[in-house]
């Protein structure tokens, strides 16, 4: 190997290098920024171009939807949101993205907006993420409770993991509790949990119904 090729080697290796460096470097900045609640900041950031370069359009829309979410501007939020969703990104960031907020506006029960999620997804053609989704648009939005067993022969079949499987235990929980089941209301709640990542949009949710009932059956509180 002669020197220039090891001069080329070195280069490539540096520059490959530096990237990261500024890559993490800018989502250092971003998270910073959101966790020190500065959001008009982050909108800010995740609009520069310099940003989407490092670390992706993608990324900067999650960053942007969400310090919306939290400046309050509820009609801002959601002409923001309606311009990610009309992008055209590979088809797991946009099932990704519409799931996060389909059910963000469930739990707002904002029906309009999670509705409009829900078609999105259907678009998608992936007819078993449509299937636990619109589930959990009738049961937190229709308050359906006939569900509890279509649920379960879906959770028996093997077929569903991560969020769609918390997806399900959630919203057999929240069946229960409907039915004013407590009982299993809480086993199903806290059984949830082990199945979305600690950050999942359900977490909060399904620990406040947890505590909730604990209290009202005068339970000791679980370990999470």
């Amino acid at each position: 190997m002669n020197y220039i090729t090891i001069g080329v080697l070195c280069t490539i290796l540096a520059c490959i290098f530096l990237y990261y460096i500024l890559k993490n470097h800018y989502v250092t900045k971003l998270t910073k920024a959101m966790h020190s609640e500065r959001y008009p900041e982050v909108v800010d950031m995740s609009n520069r171009a310099i940003y989407q370069r490092f670390i992706g359009s993608y990324v900067c829309d999650l960053y942007r939807v969400k310090a919306y979410t939290r400046l309050g501007d509820d009609l801002k939020f959601k002409e923001v949101l309606m311009e990610v969703v009309k992008k055209d990104y590979p088809q797991e960031k946009r099932k990704e993205f519409l799931e996060l907020y389909l059910h963000y506006f469930l739990l707002k029960k904002d029906q309009e907006y999670a509705a409009r999620m829900l078609e999105e997804i259907k678009a998608l053609g992936e007819p078993r993420a449509y299937t636990y989704n619109e589930q959990a648009f009738d049961v937190m939005i229709n308050g359906a409770t006939d569900l509890i067993e279509v649920m379960e022969d879906e959770i028996n079949s093997k077929q569903f993991n991560g969020f769609g499987l918390g997806v399900l235990v959630y919203m057999i929980g929240k069946q229960y509790y409907l039915l004013d089941n407590k009982e299993e209301a809480l086993t199903y709640f806290y059984n949830s949990l082990s199945c979305f990542h600690k950050s999942a949009i359900y977490v909060a949710s399904a620990k406040a119904y947890v505590e909730e009932i604990c209290e009202e059956l005068g339970r000791p509180l679980p370990k999470y």
